[in-house]
């Protein structure tokens, strides 16, 4: 029983040096995910009917900002039929530290994305921006957005023909006080029929709040 004992007690000694060890491996130098990366690509291809989801490089790192975890992923491509679908470059999460060890929830702080490239089969898949539903109030309780610091997608490309070129549309979210202050601009079609969407917002922790959003 006593040989037991200390075997069991050994055990759990050696598996908390580990967990220090692999904490500070984190926080020091980040740690790559790469044996997770084609059993996670599979678990979201099932979120992608008729499709799949392709995931390229990956290091789980450590915020300083939140006392956290923070995910840095170099590409993420979803395919859909043919070839098209989106792929998204230079991708950084933050998890919120204050959620996690105050609440014991798992909520987003910080999501920023360089570059992401729409590809559908073609350009006129996407609807013109006149016609697209606009959201016209908040309502109902959205209580992960008061851990939100800042999303950001700072280059929006929509493929047409072979290119894909930057023109200036992106999307930025980020906290003021209390609120969210988002704005969006967004420029895509054919150079004969183009279409555009350019929206301002101010949201509240309840998810109301007010938004300004000019089509054409």
């Amino acid at each position: 029983m006593k040989r037991m004992l200390r075997i069991i007690s050994g055990s759990l000694v050696l598996l908390a040096m580990l967990a220090v060890l692999l904490y500070g491996t984190i926080r020091t130098f980040g740690l790559p995910l790469g044996f997770l990366t084609e059993p996670l690509s599979v678990v979201l291809t099932t979120f992608v009917p008729e499709g799949s989801v392709d995931i390229d490089s990956s290091r789980l790192g450590w915020s300083a900002e939140n006392n956290f975890f923070a995910l840095s992923i170099g590409k993420l491509r979803i395919r859909e039929a043919a070839e098209a679908g989106v792929l998204a470059e230079d991708i950084y999460i933050e998890l919120s530290g204050p959620a996690f060890w105050d609440e014991g929830r798992i909520a987003l702080s910080k999501a920023i994305i360089e570059r992401v490239t729409l590809m559908p089969t073609r350009v006129n898949d996407l609807p013109a921006a006149a016609g697209l539903l606009v959201p016209t109030g908040g309502g109902g309780q959205f209580e992960a957005l008061q851990y939100i610091s800042e999303i950001a997608v700072r280059d929006i490309r929509v493929k047409s023909g072979e290119a894909a070129v930057s023109n200036g549309s992106h999307l930025l979210m980020i906290r003021k006080g209390s609120r969210l202050s988002a704005s969006l601009q967004i420029e895509y079609g054919t150079p004969d029929s183009l279409s555009s969407i350019i929206g301002t917002a101010e949201i509240g922790q309840d998810g109301g709040g007010r938004a300004e959003v000019a089509l054409s």
